[in-house]
Parts: structure tokens; sequence; C-alpha cells
């Protein structure tokens, strides 16, 4: 699609944030299958490897690539004067006749994955906002409601299938290419485009679920209420809990907290710090199902605004919650008056549940490789065994001894942690300056406050990340180096990380 059609536009006016909306490619590509994604990958990889032919550096056609549009800061997911690949086409929903396993595509978005499961009884461990894309949060790592039951959303993809820099179409698995299965749960945009997630899919009925709101006084009982559900010595697995502090011009400070039970119990005990609290301004609890409660969190996000995230992990303290609010309050006033802002500060708890089900699943019995010699000779007439693909079948046979987990390097014996999201959405561009700076500022207060509590927590989520985090860092040196290794494996000319500059690189 060219500038100045309809399609083109429709495409960028869909992007989530004003920021990336406003960026022009020279053209957009929006394949239908993976055959047209190798053809497009194909051909940009080529100009890369003989770019000094077309003149060089500065006749590169740097591209983009597109899943959900959801990540707000400018150039993650689309570009000036190159070409983004928009995959919102390729929106397949595939419930294999086992049940076991559902088939997605990269454009789909969580709500198109859910009221296909809803109706059969079924559910993945997906994203918790409707509008938010597959893609993206998956290899992104990915909080779910589930997590505490399953891991982390990328723990729960069986295969990805992958487009290379090549344009060779490869799975990745505990089976074939399982370096880069490992890379791909957490590694982003850096390996190449996922074309296709399988995703351990599971019975699922209704649950209870919903919103409570509190007045912004009740704070100090809400910090001490937060630290004891995330400390708790057995942790109920079915309970997730978004503690979210919210200001805007119209109402001022307010409270609301996303409680989910995924089993349809009211008011479970573990709650009960919540739900016993007498002075609620408002009560959206209910049985329902997981589309309608994902649809109730993406309209605390909807709307067409300017966005910024930013987020830092620190241990499980109410007193270092009670600090880093007072600190967002105080820099939220150097701020305003600011037009249509939104300011919010949330909580969410990473039990040691969570990331023990991630290592326990790092360190699972996998079946033996029977796939890699298969696709080996079906691709005789056409490849050879190149050294890459030996040192991945070395790795695979490894793998299988000991299991995959995933890139973000989680450590079960850090404890509970608690990750802090600020989300900002505001109207004119003219602010964008002062409110990063600001921002920026308080993060990096923050992130001095709970070194100086002994509180801090080097990870740092990477779909939350602002653009001047390094998430990739803080999944420690080790882990930044496999990814590193994947990365020079499956795209040793660096297409991945020179011509999509999009997205947290791996060499920054």
């Amino acid at each position: 699609m060219s500038p100045q059609t309809e399609a083109y536009t429709n495409s960028r006016d869909s992007y989530w944030s004003q920021q990336e909306a406003q960026l022009s490619p020279s053209c957009i590509v929006r394949p239908r299958n993976t055959q047209e994604v190798a053809t497009a990958v194909w051909l940009l990889g080529t100009m890369s490897r003989y770019r000094w032919y077309l003149g060089g550096g500065q006749s590169q056609c740097k591209f983009a690539i597109r899943g959900g549009g959801h990540t707000p800061f400018s150039g993650s997911a689309n570009i000036n004067d190159g070409v983004t690949i928009d995959l919102s086409r390729m929106k397949e929903v595939l419930v294999r006749s086992d049940r076991m396993i559902t088939e997605v595509g990269p454009g789909t978005k969580w709500l198109d994955v859910y009221m296909k499961l809803d109706e059969m009884g079924l559910a993945v461990s997906g994203g918790r906002v409707s509008d938010v894309g597959v893609a993206g949060l998956t290899t992104g790592g990915g909080v779910s409601f589930f997590a505490p039951r399953y891991g982390l959303v990328c723990d729960n993809v069986e295969n990805f299938e992958v487009v290379l820099a090549s344009g060779e179409i490869v799975n990745a698995n505990a089976r074939e290419n399982s370096d880069l299965w490992f890379a791909l749960k957490g590694g982003s945009n850096n390996f190449g485009v996922v074309t296709r997630f399988d995703l351990k899919t599971f019975e699922q009925g209704p649950f209870w679920g919903g919103f409570i709101g509190y007045p912004i006084e009740a704070r100090h009982q809400q910090f001490q209420a937060f630290e004891q559900f995330n400390s708790a010595a057995k942790h109920d697995p079915y309970a997730t809990l978004i503690n979210n502090y919210a200001y805007n011009h119209q109402e001022g400070w307010m409270i609301t907290n996303s409680f989910e039970y995924t089993r349809p119990e009211p008011y479970p005990e573990v709650f009960r710090p919540f739900t016993d609290y007498t002075g609620s301004t408002f009560n959206s609890m209910r049985i329902s199902n997981l589309s309608d409660f994902a649809i109730e969190l993406n309209g605390q996000n909807s709307g067409y605004a300017r966005r910024l995230f930013a987020t830092l992990t620190i241990r499980n303290s109410a007193s270092l919650l009670e600090e880093i609010h007072d600190l967002s309050n105080a820099t939220l006033q150097t701020i305003l008056p600011c037009e249509d802002i939104t300011w919010a500060l949330t909580y969410q708890a990473v039990p040691v549940s969570i990331s023990a089900t991630s290592a326990a699943i790092a360190m699972g019995d996998v079946v033996p490789n029977n796939n890699f010699n298969e696709r080996q000779e079906n691709n005789n007439t056409t490849t050879t065994l190149s050294k890459r693909d030996s040192s991945a079948q070395e790795n695979n046979e490894e793998t299988e001894r000991k299991g995959s987990g995933n890139a973000l390097g989680l450590n079960p014996h850090d404890g509970p942690l608690i990750i802090v999201l600020l989300s900002v959405f505001w109207r004119s561009h003219e602010d964008d300056s002062r409110l990063e700076e600001a921002i920026k500022t308080m993060f990096d207060q923050a992130h001095d406050l709970a070194i100086k509590r002994g509180m801090s927590n080097d990870w740092v989520y990477l779909n939350y990340a602002a653009p001047w985090q390094d998430p990739i860092k803080g999944y420690g040196e080790a882990n930044r180096e496999k990814l590193r290794e994947v990365s020079r494996r499956y795209d040793p000319r660096g297409v991945f990380q020179e011509m999509c500059p999009g997205g947290f690189k791996l060499w920054r």
C-alpha cells in the first residue's frame, strides 16, 4: 500500500498511540500468509546483503514489523521512510481436534482468540486486555490471569513458526531449533518474524472477576493488603490482582483494583483484605467469561491519545509502594496543568509461583528429537545442512535433556516481586518532551530509592519498558549473551538488528 491510499491511511490510524500513527512509511506491506512474509523479508534481507551495490548505507530500506500495534513509543512497530510489514491480515485462530493446541496468527488480538475459545469452554494463557496483539505480548514475556497456574504467556508456546532473515521458514520448539524457541520467549523481534503461535490450550469455564474502586484515602490500607497478598507462603494459583492508582483532571486521584479469580467462586478468602473494606466507590464484580473481562480492562486504555509506559521491578514492600506513590504524585504536580492527562501508577504482583512455574518448565523433560533430519531431507532439493543447522541440532539434543525455559531471567530465589508500571496518556505533542523528562527522572529516583531500601531487582518487563530503558540487559548477562548467540546463528548479517530498528535490540 502506498501513501495517499485509503488502506494506507487506515493502517496508520489503527495504531494504539499517536506517536506510532504519525509515522509515515514509504509503503506498507500486508501479507496474507507465511510465504508472502517470507518473500518480503527475503527481499529486504537481500537489499541488506547487497547494500554496497545499491549505494551504501544510505540506500538501505529499513523496515518495521507490526503485530497488534499496541506498543506506544514511536518507531516500535512503525517507521518513517521505510517499509512497515503489517501482519493484521494474518488473524487465524484454529483449535486442533485434540483441543490441546490453538494455532494463532501474528495479526491476531487477544479478543479474537478468546471469543473463539470461550464458546468451546477452553482458554489459553494470554493477554488481559482485549485489544493487545498476540505477537508482541508473547515474544515480550506476557502476564496473564493464568500466570500463577501456568507461568507467563511465552512459557505456554508449544511452537513458533518463524520467517528468518534469509526468507527460510522454520519451526522453533523443543525438538527443532530449540535455541530459537528459547530466544523468542522474551527476545522480542530480534530473530525473525513469527507467523504462527501454537499455544497450549486448557479447559476453562466462566470465572469471577471485575473492578472495585476505593477512595485515595484508602491507599495505606491497600499497600498493606497488597504486600500480604503477594507474600503468602502458599499463593492461591487462581488469584491475580492489578492494583491501580489513577489521576485525571476531572476526578483527581482514585484507586481501581482489577481482581480475577479463575474459578466461579465469588469473594475468595485470598482477596478478603481488599474486599472487606467498607468504603468502596464502585463494584463490577461478577462471574463471566474471559472475553468479557478482557474487554472491561481494555476500557481503561481506550481512546486516541499520546501514550508512554515506564516500568521497574521491586521486591515486596508496602512501605516502598507508598514511597513510590508519593514520588509519582510529586512528579505529577510538577507537570500539571497538562491537557487531558491521565496518569496511572499500577502495581502488579509477581508471586514466587509465577517465576517458579517458569523455572519448573525450564527443567522439564522434553521428548526426543525426531523431526530435525526429516526437515533436512524435505529441504535437500534446495538447501544443504549449514553450520547453523548443525549447531542447532546439537543444541536441540541438549535442550531435550534439560528443557528450554524462557529468556527473561526471573528467579524464584528472588522472592515475590512487584512490577511497577506508569501509564501516561495526554493530548498534545507539545507536552512530549517535558513529560518524558519528568517520567525518566521519576523512575531514576524510584530505582535509587529501591536500592537504598535494599528492595531493587534488575528485571525490567519488556512489554512495559520506556524507549530509554534496556529490558534485555535486565535478563542478566548470561541470558543476554545467549540471545546474541542465537542472533548470530539465525541472522548472521544482523538484518533484525540493523535494518529493523524498532523495539529493544540485543546490542545497545
